[in-house]
């Protein structure tokens, strides 16, 4: 699964490191926003820092699992800050 959104927070006191993405799903039946917690990879942490900090729009790619009343990203496969 795609998720595609904007990095609201970054959580250093997990193991692995997680980002609040607040985005929606590509191929979606009905789009809608929401909150997922995803967990980086070492090699995203600093591209989702850079991303937070600018305010840049990010995609990335995925396996979702529920986790209380929404989803958690898993197993992330790609990470891509998009252009300006």
């Amino acid at each position: 699964m795609v998720l595609t959104g904007v990095v609201t927070n970054l959580h250093r006191d997990v193991d692995p490191r997680e980002a609040t993405i607040y985005g929606s799903f590509v191929h979606e039946v009905t789009p809608r926003q929401r909150r997922v917690r995803v967990e980086l990879r070492p090699e995203d942490v600093g591209k989702a820092a850079d991303a937070w900090r600018r305010g840049l729009e990010v995609a990335v790619t995925g396996d979702l699992e529920p986790r209380g009343t929404g989803v958690r990203m898993r197993r992330v496969t790609m990470f891509v800050v998009r252009p300006e």
